[in-house]
């Protein structure tokens, strides 16, 4: 698995070591909530946080909270300040403390806001090349696991080897694991009950599993994979600008959810999701081609071939009016054909697509669930609505893909197409704007139906019905190497004119953010449309 943006490390050289034998570091949250009182123990939270450290002797103990400092006798330690783990990185002595450790235990029992997250985030992304990272809230129980946050410790769960932990005073529960760690403790993936969790014992932990030694891995890369044979990092900004699909096609789900989880922490999901809508898009092009390679067209075929014809005459002023009812009459001759022919071309079409658009609405679900999900251990750690994510898969397409569709003419008004000389429904023909900044301005983003004279001319005069407007783009590029109506005007595309139905209206706003909007999708566009009608009928 090799590419530009990926790097894979082999684990033939490295150790395995006991966790107690590496060098261990412990940063534990002293903020002034770890005041409170863990029920089950009747003793507050950091004195359970402090108890960890009995389990091995850590070489660096840390405790921070809107400031950070090294320990060697914790017995002095109280709660004090706010929950700010970025502290950390501020004094030089902690820093390198967290520097230094092979293995990470960072205890807390507090949460943070999202900023607060993408800024502790800047500081570990370069700084997670750990044996293992153990990741441990301490607090009374909540109702039900799910309800957990973890917004404290999300950035240092994106580390190729972690453990992530809920702790009571009394028991140890997993709320989730990953990497080679997850061999010997299993996440649950039921979080809605305490009973359902895993547990472990903390001191096996440190003095009976053995781990590997970690190795470099280079900076602004991020571990995507880890087993014991080797270890997988990308580089994510890199990975961003990829344009070739097949040096993507090997990332798991698994893989997908890390890079996800990177994006949400590091405030990036928005470039994420316009990256893996590109890729979708791009993926159905490629495969829609490879389809109709192997698809038996016949009279689609010798439609276009009529249609192009006919097209020739037409616009080279050709006067020929006995070869032009020749062309028409072969046209409605096998119009009915076609139309049956396009109806099962989308039929083959869509059953050999669904298993490709079911992985990329998987992925775009999964970043969708992070966009509007919490920093709870439920949402972050893609846990909740598994059901519903199933659902969506087979039901949901991009709104904005070049879908691949029969548009639906139903009670548009009818005319006498100049093609096939027969009564067909209108179809809006549009021109790009000469200025683009007339259709995405802010003003008239915030203001659409406010309209702009400047747009008018954007509608275009062609009579060319809905049945044959395709073809004609096809064979009018052919012939020309541009778009032109029939009387020789500058075209860009066409919409539909009936948009009660939902393909038809998928169909018009990917035509319309093409033309209108220069590819930009701008949701104002459609109200811009009625404008632009509303003043092409006043003028």
């Amino acid at each position: 698995m090799t590419s530009s943006y990926l790097v894979t490390i082999s684990k033939a050289d490295l150790k395995l070591k006991t966790v107690k034998d590496f060098i261990t570091g412990i940063f534990i949250d002293n903020s002034g909530s770890t005041s409170s009182q863990l029920v089950s123990i009747g003793k507050n939270v950091l004195q359970a946080e402090l108890s960890i450290c009995q389990v091995t002797q850590f070489d660096h103990i840390v405790l921070w909270n809107t400031t950070a400092k090294l320990y060697t006798n914790i017995e002095t330690a109280h709660p004090e300040g706010g929950t700010n783990p970025t502290t950390i990185f501020q004094n030089e002595s902690t820093k390198n403390a967290f520097n230094k450790s092979d293995v990470i235990v960072f205890v807390t029992d507090g949460e943070i806001d999202n900023n607060s997250v993408t800024q502790f985030a800047t500081h570990t992304k370069d700084n997670l090349n750990k044996a293992l990272v153990i990741c441990i809230i301490v607090r009374n129980r909540f109702l039900t696991p799910s309800q957990i946050n973890v917004s404290v410790v999300a950035p240092l769960m994106i580390a190729s080897n972690v453990l992530c932990l809920f702790y009571d005073g009394e028991i140890f529960y997993i709320l989730s694991s990953k990497g080679y760690i997850s061999q010997f403790y299993k996440s649950s993936d039921d979080l809605t009950d305490y009973q359902k969790l895993n547990t472990l014992n903390i001191n096996e932990l440190f003095h009976n599993i053995q781990i590997y030694e970690y190795t470099k891995i280079p900076d602004g890369y991020i571990p995507i994979r880890d087993n014991e044979e080797e270890m997988i990092a990308i580089d994510f900004n890199k990975f961003l600008n990829t344009k070739d699909l097949n040096l993507i096609s090997n990332l798991t789900e698994n893989d997908w959810k890390t890079l996800i989880q990177y994006g949400k922490i590091g405030n990036k999901l928005h470039e994420l999701r316009i990256f893996v809508s590109h890729m979708k898009n791009q993926s159905i092009e490629i495969d829609k081609e490879k389809l109709k390679l192997n698809f038996n067209f016949k009279y689609l075929k010798q439609r276009d071939e009529i249609i192009s014809n006919i097209v020739k005459l037409k616009l080279n002023e050709i006067n020929n009016s006995i070869e032009l009812n020749q062309y028409r009459q072969q046209l409605h001759h096998i119009s009915d054909q076609a139309k049956i022919e396009e109806i099962e071309y989308l039929k083959y079409i869509n059953l050999n697509l669904h298993k490709n658009r079911q992985y990329w609405n998987n992925i775009q679900n999964l970043i969708h669930e992070q966009e509007i999900g919490s920093y709870s251990i439920n949402d972050f750690t893609f846990s909740s609505n598994r059901a519903n994510r199933a659902k969506l898969l087979t039901i949901n397409d991009d709104e904005y893909s070049d879908i691949i569709n029969i548009l639906d003419h139903t009670n548009v008004p009818l005319f006498q197409c100049a093609i096939c000389m027969e009564q067909g429904p209108f179809v809006l023909w549009l021109k790009i704007p000469n200025n683009l900044n007339d259709t995405t301005n802010d003003f008239i983003i915030n203001f659409p139906l406010e309209g702009n004279e400047n747009l008018i001319n954007c509608i275009v005069s062609n009579p060319v019905c809905g049945f044959c407007a395709k073809s004609y783009i096809n064979a009018t590029i052919n012939n020309s190497n541009q778009l032109i109506t029939l009387y020789r005007e500058s075209c860009a595309g066409f919409i539909p004119l009936n948009w009660s139905i939902e393909s038809n209206r998928k169909f018009a706003n990917n035509i319309l953010y093409q033309i209108l909007t220069g590819n930009k999708i701008l949701h104002h566009i459609q109200m811009l449309l009625l404008s632009i009608i509303d003043d092409y009928k006043s003028n």
